[in-house]
């Protein structure tokens, strides 16, 4: 009695410390502060001790659950599992309570949006992923008869996502806040979706390589394992994304758009890379297996090369067909890869040549076909896109931020790898002449490293520079200018106005007006490098002159 008695003082005096905490940031973040930094700083601090205070209440009120409906043994005795739930609970349920009630004062006010919207994106980010976690086991342990699960942390998880969506609808957030925390969740749902298709692809390939050489394997309860997987994540990421999508998309979706496009490419390009040379390392005579052992990455390649399209396929679709900058960046980011591969495999290419003492059959062999496959790969990669830049006028392509993006990066990148390469081969070279030894195999690697290095670099530097001189002659002649744009996003319009004009833009209080990038070009244009207000809504945009000072 005198040890509860004690806790229950300590639990009082806790609480007690953290309301009066937050009370004293409630005094310093009053309404007529609003705007100020600290205030805004204070904010986010309260959201963040929020969100600390909701996923302890969550994950032992989870915890609570699983002792109410044990599936398997516990580790720890259960009383002290409820014992610590109990504990947790007791502090940060007050906490979560009156935080919540606080904060959402503040939100129907119009105030802490901003600390609302990071908010969303950690509730997002841990309980999504607690919830399909969870969800997976429970499937994986139905289907399957086997695995650890509990059924409460399904509907504790569940409940935690479905008030917070309701808890949106009362106070949404600022236009274009919600992207975060919903291409956050798309990411979430998505893994496990590709996980599973590509895992249900390899079973059945397997089984169907097997019956080809002469023997069948079970598929067994990987497969149903796997449906597992995208029956937790499928309805995530249809919420998330597929659905989400019919409002419109902003940067951030564009962005993950960008980003799954690319890391789909170049699986696909990896896994048509990787059986293409093992097929040509047969066929030369460089692998000394027999074809049924030597083929049997085919089922593992082609469910990766089939899972990386299909997806592919749907960003691809996502991003357009007109030559957007979301497009450009897609392009651009493939073309810097390629210029990466083809130096990587190149000075591989010589390293072997170089350290292995020529091409001999097996391993060696097999691997000097495989970087001449990569090397053509990575080449065919940096063509492709980097000539679709090339090929549109340069007047248009050499502002862009893709472009001068992926000139400037890659080409710094390359330059400082050139660099640090000359360092170590001048290095190895003083080395031989002081100590009069004998240069080995490896300072021909890099030499190799160096040559191929600096003529990419040589290349993208020079091209930038082009671009520079396109820009000082067009811009030459123009005089500051000052444009202010009404607009609920302003996309990549920044970046399209020369460097005379000073860009200010006022944020509109709903998502009619979001500047795409055809829009962009089009207000470029009608501004015409005069001071101008621009005004964008759901009709497109107006732009009215000012009078010269």
């Amino acid at each position: 009695m005198t040890a509860f008695l004690i806790l229950a003082v300590v639990l009082i005096g806790v609480v007690a410390a953290i309301v009066f905490a937050v009370s004293a940031i409630g005094r310093r973040s009053r309404p007529e502060a609003r705007g100020d930094d600290v205030s805004a700083g204070a904010d986010v601090i309260t959201y963040l001790l929020l969100a600390a205070a909701v996923m302890v209440f969550v994950f032992y009120l989870a915890s609570l659950g699983r002792v109410a409906f044990p599936s398997d043994g516990f580790v720890f005795a259960p009383e002290r599992q409820v014992a610590s739930a109990l504990a947790a609970m007791a502090v940060s349920g007050p906490v979560t309570v009156v935080l919540w009630n606080r904060q959402r004062r503040k939100r129907l006010r119009g105030e802490s949006m901003g600390g609302w919207a990071l908010y969303l994106t950690l509730v997002e980010a841990v309980f999504v992923t607690a919830f399909v976690v969870a969800l997976t086991q429970l499937l994986s342990r139905i289907l399957t008869g086997s695995g650890q699960a509990f059924w409460t942390d399904v509907v504790v998880y569940g409940l935690t996502v479905v008030f917070h969506e309701y808890a949106i609808r009362d106070t949404r957030p600022a236009p274009g806040a919600l992207e975060l925390p919903r291409t956050v969740g798309a990411a979430i749902g998505m893994i496990p979706v590709a996980w599973g298709v590509g895992s249900v692809l390899y079973e059945g390939l397997v089984a169907l390589y097997g019956s080809l050489v002469g023997s069948l394997p079970g598929i067994g309860p990987g497969v149903l394992e796997s449906l597992a997987f995208i029956l937790a994540g499928l309805p995530v990421w249809w919420h998330r994304w597929l659905y989400r999508w019919r409002d419109g998309h902003g940067p951030v979706r564009r962005a993950w758009a960008i980003v799954v496009s690319t890391i789909s490419m170049l699986t696909l390009v990896g896994a048509a890379t990787y059986a293409v040379g093992s097929t040509l390392a047969f066929l030369l005579g460089q692998v000394d297996e027999r074809a049924r052992t030597h083929f049997g990455f085919l089922p593992g390649t082609l469910a990766i090369a089939i899972t990386a399209a299909g997806f592919w396929q749907h960003h691809r679709m996502v991003l357009g067909r007109e030559r957007t900058d979301t497009v450009r960046f897609y392009e651009l980011a493939l073309a810097a890869f390629g210029v990466m591969g083809l130096i990587t495999f190149l000075t591989l290419l010589v390293d072997t040549a170089a350290t292995r003492g020529g091409w001999t059959v097996g391993a060696s062999g097999e691997t000097v076909v495989m970087y001449m496959a990569g090397s053509l790969a990575a080449l065919g990669l940096w063509w492709r896109n980097w000539n679709r830049s090339r090929s549109a006028p340069r007047v248009e392509e050499a502002p862009t931020t893709p472009r001068r993006l992926y000139l400037l990066i890659t080409g710094v990148i390359t330059a400082v790898t050139a660099a640090v390469a000359l360092i170590f081969l001048l290095v190895q070279l003083f080395q031989a002449l002081l100590l009069d030894a004998e240069l080995t195999g490896s300072t021909l690697t890099v030499l190799a490293l160096v040559i191929f290095s600096a003529g990419a670099a040589f290349h993208l530097l020079r091209t930038y520079a082009g671009d520079r001189r396109l820009f000082a002659d067009e811009d030459a002649g123009i005089a500051p200018f000052e444009v202010t744009v009404v607009a609920s996003h302003p996309g990549m319009l920044a970046g399209r106005f020369p460097r005379q004009a000073r860009m200010r833009v006022i944020y509109r209080d709903d998502d009619l007006g979001v500047v795409s990038d055809e829009m962009a070009d089009e207000i470029v244009a009608a501004v015409g490098n005069r001071s101008a207000v621009v005004w964008v809504d759901e009709s497109g945009f107006r732009v009215a002159h000012l009078r010269p000072r």
